[in-house]
């Protein structure tokens, strides 16, 4: 009989613990810490980057092939011309 009001003591015990600490993580899960929110400029930061990265080639290429198509154009027009 005292082992159960022990074992019941001590399981009241462990319930109250875990209410306690579940309530605090609930607390600072809901708030962004000031180190999860510099994580997230510097992550916004370096795909800005990487986009410049990929996507500046891309743009000088595609400038390149209108000028080749627009020289092509004007030869084709001094052809039928002459």
């Amino acid at each position: 009989m005292k082992n159960k009001v022990v074992l019941a003591a001590a399981l009241l015990a462990l319930w109250g613990l875990a209410g306690c600490s579940s309530s605090d993580q609930a607390v600072e899960a809901e708030k962004p810490s000031k180190v999860e929110a510099k994580i997230d400029q510097i992550n916004q930061q370096n795909a800005q980057k990487i986009e410049q990265h990929i996507t500046t080639p891309l743009d000088k290429a595609r400038a390149t092939g209108d000028l080749g198509d627009q020289r092509t154009e004007a030869m084709d027009q001094a052809v039928q011309q002459q």
